[in-house]
């Protein structure tokens, strides 16, 4: 009897156990899904964190910047062109006869009217004479006739006749008295003696080339205008020529002569520049660089070429207050690695020319630079 009422017991007891560890589970399951949640937000707060750090540290970038003022720039073509002499002339032989005298050296300086050589002139001396002896005598019989007809004692058409005679023998005088001068042979202009032809005992006949003087002061640069810039050339009066055998010198160049008409091969205006030679360093044939400015335009914005960004339009970073914002502009004149801004920026803005391209729109960068001329920044 009394196992049975304790097996009763027991068995009412059982449902109450059961219940605490249900409770117990339940309570375990609460704790740990609170526990996730409130590591899930303490993380979130971390993580929120550490992103508004991160904004307020944001990495910027090392600049270089470039102030605008007003420059000046130039629309230029620059083209090549030829030295020639001034003149180039040939000295040839007016008469024929033995050289006895070589006066002229090649590389010298002649004065004008500079015996260059001397042709035996023994023949043309005779001549001379026999001339002027001849014309002597028909003096005299001038001189006779017109007494005696005066005195009616000779016709007009003898008075003609020797008067016609004269005239010939004075111009048979006259002509024997140039052969003998041209006997010397001299220098029409000043200038160098580049070429000699002729040497002593040499025999010259008529028109034989002796020499060739060439007049190097000035000289003259010739260089081909393309048609569509005629236009532009015909309003300048100067030109700047670089020749490049003389270490790249410069010289002033005035306008000579534009040609009406174009070379039909190459379809190019000849223009002819004067150039002053007084040392004679610039020689012909050398090569020249001819500059011309077709259009300067003062108070412009101009920025290195560099610092445009060009896509489907052209723009620049302008740096304000430590931040970057991308600029559309406009461009005009481009000279040399310069660009004229016509649109977009004004003077005293600071251009990005250094690192534009590491940057973007709204940027935070760091001016470690800043420039008052472009070319100063390899400085």
């Amino acid at each position: 009897m009394n196992i049975l009422n304790k097996e009763e017991t027991q068995s009412k007891r059982r449902p109450g156990k059961s219940l605490f560890w249900i409770i117990l589970a339940i309570a375990v399951s609460a704790l740990v899904i609170t526990l996730v949640i409130v590591f899930m937000v303490r993380r979130g707060e971390v993580e929120a964190r550490r992103q508004s750090e991160l904004g307020q540290q944001e990495a910027t970038v090392n600049v270089v910047t470039y102030t605008l003022a007003p420059r000046t720039i130039s629309n230029r073509i620059n083209l090549p062109g030829t030295i020639e002499p001034w003149i180039k002339l040939n000295v040839v032989s007016q008469v024929a006869g033995e050289i006895l005298e070589k006066r002229a050296r090649e590389g010298g300086m002649v004065v004008g009217e500079e015996a260059l050589a001397v042709i035996d002139s023994r023949k043309y001396q005779n001549a001379y004479a026999s001339a002027r002896a001849s014309l002597e005598s028909a003096l005299a019989s001038q001189k006779r006739i017109a007494e005696l007809y005066k005195d009616e004692l000779a016709s007009k058409s003898d008075l003609d006749a020797i008067n016609a005679t004269v005239e010939n023998y004075r111009a048979a005088m006259e002509n024997a008295a140039l052969d003998l001068e041209h006997c010397v042979i001299r220098a029409p202009i000043p200038g160098i003696v580049n070429r000699v032809f002729i040497d002593t005992g040499q025999v010259l006949g008529l028109n034989q080339e002796v020499a060739e003087i060439l007049q190097i002061d000035p000289v003259k640069v010739s260089v081909g205008i393309p048609e569509s810039d005629v236009s532009a050339v015909r309003g300048l009066d100067d030109f700047t020529v670089t020749v490049s055998a003389l270490g790249g010198e410069n010289f002033t160049g005035e306008k000579y002569f534009l040609s009406k008409t174009a070379d039909p091969m190459a379809r190019l205006y000849n223009l002819e520049i004067l150039v002053n030679n007084p040392d004679a360093r610039i020689l012909p044939d050398m090569f020249a660089r001819v500059d011309i400015v077709k259009q300067t335009v003062a108070d412009a914005v101009v920025l290195p070429l560099y610092a445009v960004t060009s896509n489907d339009e052209h723009t620049v970073m302008v740096e304000k207050e430590g931040r970057v914002s991308v600029r559309q502009v406009s461009l005009g004149i481009v000279e040399g690695f310069n660009v004229q801004i016509t649109a977009g920026l004004e003077f005293g803005e600071a251009v990005v020319i250094v690192g534009q391209k590491q940057v973007a729109d709204g940027q935070k960068v760091t001016v470690i630079r800043n420039v008052s001329d472009p070319a100063l920044v390899m400085k």
